[in-house]
């Protein structure tokens, strides 16, 4: 999701390079709390996986 412009302020200007590594490296593509597979139905709902990564404040 991109960021909103009156929101891009708010996070550091490599933003886009430290969320690809929280989910691809990091979390190898999966979900760090479930370990449901990026882009993939979950098991449960059935849902597309679309994981996000969250800017500590």
């Amino acid at each position: 999701m991109p960021i909103f412009p009156e929101n891009k302020a708010r996070y550091p200007k490599d933003w886009k390079l430290r969320s690809k590594f929280v989910r691809f490296y990091r979390a190898r593509n999966r979900c760090e709390w479930c370990g449901c597979r990026n882009h993939e139905p979950h098991p449960i709902t059935k849902s597309k996986v679309v994981l996000t990564v969250a800017q500590q404040a």
